[in-house]
């Protein structure tokens, strides 16, 4: 063992030189072998004793030369691990908390009231109640799968009834799954496909013609994100 501080004496890796190898590093017959990613630098870092001329019986240049393009094609077989991208399951009990979703503030429909959810707004003018919930990843992600619940004390009319999800891949908000505003205790709305690359989800609700109340108590997005459910 050599002290962390001073001089080195720099020693070979091998007590004489190689011979070279006959096959290049990929060709069979082969094995594979797993380990930890953290170690891939260390291994590569170790490899690179082998494209060192000296390494090598000096019998031949060309196979010298030869070994030393071999050894950096074997080193190039240690590529970093892929970072996989986590799924989400990211659940929200407006019940308890608003946290995740807010008013959309480019509409600003709807309210929070506590223990009971996302309310929508009574629009005097046009005698309805409208909810604008907006949802925000950090970074965009894949989406597969949306649920939202809610409970209205009537039924929604008129051709602007509505329970709709709109989801943002980059190209602005694009609807995938209407319905209507329907009484009679929970109604759990469901969204299933795929989208890529996901930035925003929007849940659009309107009474309609009716002042129907209701309020928005719960939603799930299911799918794959880097940096989990987003804010």
């Amino acid at each position: 063992m050599q002290p962390d501080t001073g001089s080195k004496v720099l020693y070979p890796s091998f007590a004489s030189p190689l011979q070279a190898p006959v096959q290049d590093p990929d060709s069979g017959p082969t094995i594979s072998v797993a380990v930890a990613c953290s170690w891939l630098p260390y291994i590569r870092g170790a490899l690179w004793q082998l494209t060192q001329q000296w390494v090598w019986s000096q019998d031949d240049p060309e196979l010298v030369y030869l070994s030393q393009q071999r050894a950096e094609s074997l080193i190039a077989l240690f590529v970093e691990c892929e970072t996989p991208i986590p799924p989400i399951a990211c659940s929200y009990s407006f019940r308890d908390s608003p946290d995740g979703w807010e008013i959309d503030p480019d509409f600003g429909f709807g309210t929070y009231v506590g223990t009971e959810g996302y309310e929508g707004t009574h629009v005097s003018d046009i005698s309805k109640r409208v909810l604008t919930l907006l949802h925000t990843f950090t970074t965009p992600s894949v989406v597969t799968r949306v649920t939202w619940t809610y409970n209205s004390d009537s039924d929604g009319s008129g051709a602007n009834n509505s329970s709709d999800l709109f989801i943002d891949n980059g190209s602005g908000f694009v609807l995938v799954h209407g319905s209507t505003v329907t009484a009679g205790g929970i109604v759990r709305e469901i969204w299933e496909g795929e989208f890529d690359t996901v930035s925003r989800i929007e849940i659009q609700m309107n009474s309609g013609t009716t002042l129907a109340n209701f309020f928005v108590t719960d939603a799930t997005i299911n799918g794959l994100s880097v940096d989990g459910c987003g804010t």
